[in-house]
C-alpha cells in the first residue's frame, strides 16, 4: 500500500505532452539525471491523440527550488533531448 503525503510537502510532477514513444526506463533516466528528488513512482496515461500524461511521484525532493516553484503553481522545463532541444515542461500534478 502507497501512503500518500500531503499535496504540498510531496508534490507530484505532472508532464502532459509527452511521446509514447518514450518508455518509463527513459523518463526515469531523464528524470534521474537531473537529480530532483528520489523517485516513487511514473504513471503514464493516454492523454489526447498522439500524447501521454506522465506523473511522478517522489519519496523525497533534492531540489528544494523546483519543489518550491511546483508548490507555487509555476512550471520548470526539462530537456530531454539535447541535440533536437526537446524538452517536457513540468507542472504540479492536480488530482
Amino acid at each position: 500500500m502507497q501512503y500518500k503525503q500531503d499535496d504540498d510537502f510531496n508534490p507530484e510532477i505532472c508532464i502532459l505532452k509527452v511521446d509514447p514513444i518514450y518508455s518509463k526506463k527513459y523518463i526515469y533516466s531523464i528524470i534521474n539525471k537531473y537529480n530532483i528528488g528520489n523517485i516513487n513512482n511514473i504513471s503514464i496515461y493516454p492523454y489526447h491523440k498522439n500524447y501521454n500524461k506522465v506523473v511522478i511521484s517522489f519519496h523525497h525532493w533534492f531540489d528544494i527550488s523546483l519543489k518550491t516553484l511546483i508548490n507555487n503553481n509555476k512550471n520548470f522545463k526539462i530537456i530531454h533531448d539535447i541535440y533536437q532541444g526537446w524538452f517536457w515542461k513540468c507542472i504540479k500534478n492536480i488530482q
